[in-house]
């Protein structure tokens, strides 16, 4: 079963977003409305996203500033991002890029990853040109380079890691922290999804090749399963919805013109101009009534050593305090297309799956969170 994000947002997510609103008038300055000073070193940080223009998914674009807000704030070092070569249509959002790196004064570099699917022989090199390494030699430079280990986020394609710690397996062992992975189904059973989501499909063997890193894995499943064109929010899928007004209204003029730049799928240029202009508030007010489905949100946080609490309160991990998700070692089997089975074992030390704990909370808490997150842009 082929299932896309872009299919996930047609199916009546706005039925479950009501829940997730409960909140949204409260004063950001309350529970919920700041950061928690930063008090470790910045955690270095590669994203590999599919980010396009027009884009497939405008999740994608939020995770991007999400990312930027973190290293703006100094929770992470964001060394690099690599677009994912576009399988099916637009270019790489290489100007959301350039606009995130305008906004917050960064210079993050960026490449574009190989159209070449990973074959998962012993073979060392993508084949085709110089373009095809591209990518994996900037991810591999910056775990070279990084005088501490590297963390790796990857919420598109698993191709150009695959490709990079085929190349060089104990550069990975020793310098990568952990890869975020969010892809798969939380479930394995055919009959209610298996890994049939649309990130998985985009390289199988890449995919599979994620549980065989020399590295710890951490595993988001962005569904638990998916029967009959419907979904739910459950224990093992990482998806959660908001109405995008919630957020963009709390977001300063500059990054409302980040996000309506990227909703207008026929803008070509004026990437910097655009940014500096008023921002078009009737369009803002359109978008702000779509609903909006994302999966990476706890990843991230989880990297920059933050957890989120039911009532959308973003704190250290060490807080004494139940978060609304948690990761929990497992230990994974493998099969052709991807993950055969899983089961949760406590002497597992390297790989960890997303797992839900307050599932009536989820969408209103990760809301205020990702709120007070992206209004330090």
């Amino acid at each position: 079963m082929k299932l896309s994000r872009r299919e996930i947002l047609t199916l009546g997510i706005a039925a479950g977003v009501s829940g997730a609103m409960a909140n949204a008038e409260e004063d950001e300055v309350g529970k919920g409305g700041a950061m928690p000073k930063v008090e470790s070193p910045a955690v270095p940080l590669v994203l590999c996203t599919d980010l396009y223009h027009p884009h497939v998914d405008p999740d994608d674009h939020w995770d991007l500033a999400t990312a930027y807000a973190l290293a703006k704030q100094g929770r992470v070092d964001l060394k690099a991002v690599v677009i994912d070569y576009p399988p099916l249509q637009g270019d790489p959002a290489i100007a959301a890029v350039a606009q995130m790196n305008h906004i917050t004064g960064l210079s993050v570099p960026l490449a574009v990853g190989t159209k070449r699917k990973f074959t998962g022989s012993s073979e060392t090199r993508a084949p085709g040109d110089q373009r095809d390494l591209h990518a994996a030699g900037l991810i591999l430079r910056v775990l070279e380079e990084s005088a501490e280990p590297v963390v790796i986020v990857i919420t598109g394609s698993a191709r150009d890691i695959a490709w990079a710690a085929r190349r060089r397996p104990k550069l990975f062992a020793e310098k990568c922290r952990a890869v975020y992975l969010n892809a798969g189904m939380g479930t394995t059973d055919p009959a209610k999804g298996g890994n049939g989501d649309y990130n998985t499909l985009l390289d199988v063997a890449a995919f599979r090749a994620m549980f065989e890193l020399p590295c710890t894995l951490y595993w988001l499943p962005v569904l638990e399963t998916f029967i009959n064109n419907t979904f739910q929010y459950e224990q093992f899928g990482t998806l959660w919805t908001f109405k995008q007004s919630e957020i963009l209204s709390a977001l300063a003029p500059e990054v409302q013109n980040y996000f309506l730049y990227m909703f207008r799928k026929n803008t070509a240029g004026r990437w910097l101009r655009c940014l500096q202009e008023p921002p078009d508030q009737e369009y803002l007010d359109e978008v702000g009534t779509w609903t909006r489905g994302m999966w990476c949100t706890a990843g991230f946080l989880h990297l920059a050593g933050l957890k989120v609490l039911a009532d959308g309160s973003v704190v250290g991990l060490a807080e004494e305090r139940d978060a609304i998700y948690s990761f929990e070692p497992v230990t994974v089997g493998l099969c052709e297309n991807g993950v055969g089975e899983w089961h949760k074992n406590v002497d597992s030390n390297s790989r960890f799956i997303y797992e839900n704990h307050d599932l009536e909370h989820l969408c209103s808490a990760m809301t205020r969170a990702l709120r007070t997150i992206l209004k330090v842009l």
